[in-house]
């Protein structure tokens, strides 16, 4: 189990450090202001979709793939920690094991940087969409 909650760890260190890394370009992507005219969007419109395409989405897909990998070992883990509960009641406190908590721990947090790009990578999506469109668009 530890070699496990290691390769998590390590994959989630390199997510994190990416998406320190990178958060400051997708925050600055996503206040981008849709201009008025159509002639005024191609600008923004590189700086949001390079955010979208080389920064939000492949670190979306890589913390989804983090997340799918040790995800079925984590809900085993939670699977047997609710039955061991149900049978011997607060005396499951006696079983407790750091390193299968540490290992979920580390699960839930890929899932919730997943969940946070995912959300970031639809936004920038839209204001894509909104500054490809010829129609003018008034704020």
């Amino acid at each position: 189990m530890s070699d496990l909650l290691s390769a998590a760890s390590l994959l989630l260190a390199v997510l994190g450090v990416l998406y320190g890394l990178w958060y400051p370009e997708i925050i600055e992507a996503l206040d981008v202001k849709v201009p008025d005219y159509p002639e005024d969007r191609k600008r923004p419109y590189r700086q949001v979709a390079s955010v979208l395409y080389g920064r939000a989405i492949p670190l979306a897909v890589a913390a989804l793939g983090v997340s799918l990998i040790f995800l079925p070992d984590a809900l085993k883990i939670i699977g047997v920690s609710i039955q061991n509960f149900r049978l011997r009641g607060m005396a499951a406190v006696y079983d407790y094991h750091a390193v299968y908590t540490a290992f979920c721990f580390v699960v839930a947090m890929s899932i919730a940087i997943a969940v946070h790009l995912t959300i970031f990578s639809m936004k920038l999506g839209h204001l894509c969409k909104r500054l490809s469109s010829d129609t003018k668009r008034v704020h």
